[in-house]
């Protein structure tokens, strides 16, 4: 499903390139308000933009890794530091992971408006980045005990 972004450019240069180059605008693209400075109206120029399903699910992996990447740096002293808490926190991590479905069902019976919205940035967005803060809990537990200590 396409995405659109509206671009707002003022039609001062653009006459120009429109007479040469293309047909005139129509009416009900044109937008009522003038340009910030005063001078000429403005149009309004839709760009597409195509993203996939498999993309936005990896452009969410990414930005959940890179808050929970941020949080690990952030906030250092925060999560467990042995082995045993973090393999707890990613046992709860996995569990999340493993109910997500269900949670997902359960926002679509509710009949939720904007549920898609509500799914990917209320619940898969703050999952995944708790998978990843606990995976990183577990990797720093790991090489504390690989580090000799003084």
């Amino acid at each position: 499903m396409p995405l659109s972004c509206v671009h707002y450019v003022s039609n001062r240069g653009a006459r120009q390139e429109r007479a040469a180059n293309q047909a005139p605008l129509a009416a009900s693209q044109e937008v009522p308000p003038h340009h910030p400075k005063g001078q000429g109206k403005m149009f309004v120029v839709p760009v597409l933009f195509h993203l996939t399903a498999a993309i936005f699910v990896a452009l969410l992996f990414l930005g959940s890794a890179l808050i929970a990447g941020w949080t690990l740096a952030r906030f250092e002293r925060m999560g467990p530091r042995t082995l045993t808490g973090a393999l707890l926190a990613s046992v709860v991590a996995l569990a999340l992971l493993k109910g997500l479905p269900q949670l997902i069902d359960g926002v679509y019976a509710s009949g939720v408006p904007a549920a898609r919205v509500v799914i990917a940035f209320g619940l898969a967005l703050p999952t995944f980045t708790y998978f990843f803060v606990a995976s990183g809990w577990f990797l720093r537990a790991v090489l504390g005990m690989l580090t000799p200590r003084p």
